[in-house]
């Protein structure tokens, strides 16, 4: 862990495990400061500055680890496995985490919750987008078909009315949450993966950064 402002290392965090694949991000830090990675039998919470162990969510999981969100601001905690399944759990209770099976069928790649933690959406190796409520796992939408390819990354408006979702498919989506259908067409500007996305909440563009090194801007929304 490094300290942003200097570039100083901070703390070493041991005994993590690895990558299960190349859309995955196993590691992340919670609101509260705290850093969340995974562990041989689960989950860890970590103090970020001196790298001890505050807590550990343990579960056997049935794959390895791919993805790992944070709450934005409670303190939800989404886990993703290469086999496809996800769990839900909350880092400031001992309450048993919700688990469901086999959502993707294969590695759940990406995951984020939403604004106001209600709802976390999930993308998979399959190509496909799964919106559940945070507090139950229930799902909050039908299956989206999304893309030809896995989803790589995906990420809520600020009001949280629309999601965006980049692809292994070089291609990028905007989907009204509410509906659950695309706003537009493919957007089609990368030649390789799209890594990331985002809206920028100032003008509501949304933004995408794709393997080919190329950071695309487009306009979707008006302010």
């Amino acid at each position: 862990v490094y300290d942003v402002a200097t570039g100083n290392q901070v703390s070493i965090v041991s005994d993590s495990v690895e990558f299960a694949d190349e859309y995955g991000r196993p590691h992340t830090f919670m609101p509260d400061g705290t850093l969340a990675i995974p562990w041989k039998h689960g989950i860890r919470i970590v103090n970020a500055e001196k790298g001890n162990t505050l807590r550990r969510i343990k579960y056997k999981f049935d794959g390895n680890i791919a993805v790992v969100a944070a709450g934005t601001a409670k303190p939800w905690l989404a886990v993703g496995t290469s086999n496809g399944s996800l769990l839900l759990a909350r880092t400031d209770t001992s309450n048993a985490p919700v688990v469901m099976q086999q959502i993707h069928k294969g590695a759940v790649t990406t995951a984020v919750f939403s604004p106001d933690d209600s709802v976390v959406a999930t993308g998979g190796a399959d190509g496909s987008i799964r919106l559940f409520e945070a507090a139950t796992g229930k799902p909050a939408s039908a299956v989206w078909a999304a893309h030809a390819d896995a989803v790589t990354s995906i990420n809520f408006s600020s009001d949280g009315k629309y999601l965006v979702s980049g692809s292994a498919d070089g291609t990028v989506r905007v989907w009204n949450v509410s509906t659950g259908q695309p706003i537009t067409d493919s957007l089609a500007g990368h030649s390789e993966r799209v890594l990331a996305v985002m809206f920028d909440a100032s003008s509501g563009q949304v933004l995408s950064f794709g393997h080919d090194g190329i950071l695309r801007r487009w306009t979707i929304l008006t302010k």
